[in-house]
């Protein structure tokens, strides 16, 4: 089983930087994000520590890279915020689960990995659990849950009872060597 936690991969106080800084920051225009987000997703460029936000993408990319054993590039990413009632049902990264098709989103074809910075823990629920593994992550600030995209990791949010969760989701694609084609 491929799923990895990495506790305190990010310091409290830059996660405490990141979150003071989410009322202030824009979220994505709703024609622009997948409605279920709309609202509450920001992209990375918009804060004004977009600096930290990225040397934190560089970080995660070679914790994959020393983890998984592939070179990635980040697919996509933002800063997400979960509030009380919201939950998100068991599903594939990669593939759409009734009807075995590839998902709608464009790029998500090209997910191989899925990666999670819990940017507070302030909140109750809020759990990403795998139902087919068995397997159910406490939400720290801080951590980073490393993941495959594919089938085999179906995984969903438990609901949002208090508080607010905020949360740094990205997802990657091999970075595969061209050269030999």
């Amino acid at each position: 089983m491929d799923i990895y936690e990495i506790p305190k991969f990010v310091h409290d106080t830059t996660c405490d930087k990141i979150v003071g800084e989410i009322p202030s920051t824009p979220t994505i225009p709703a024609d622009k994000v997948f409605p279920f987000y709309a609202g509450r997703s920001r992209y990375v460029e918009s804060f004004p520590s977009r600096d930290v936000l990225t040397d934190i993408i560089d970080r995660i990319k070679n914790k994959a890279f020393e983890t998984f054993g592939h070179k990635v590039g980040v697919t996509y990413t933002d800063v997400v915020s979960w509030y009380p009632g919201q939950r998100m049902l068991p599903h594939c990264d990669t593939v759409n689960l009734f009807t075995g098709n590839l998902h709608f989103h464009p790029g998500t074809e090209i997910r191989d990995y899925t990666a999670i910075l819990y940017l507070n823990d302030d909140f109750e629920g809020g759990k990403i659990f795998f139902p087919e593994l068995l397997v159910s992550i406490e939400p720290e600030k801080g951590k980073l849950v490393l993941f495959p995209s594919n089938i085999d990791y179906v995984h969903g949010i438990t609901e949002i009872r208090s508080g607010v969760r905020h949360s740094f989701p990205m997802w990657f694609h091999i970075i595969r060597d061209t050269s030999m084609v």
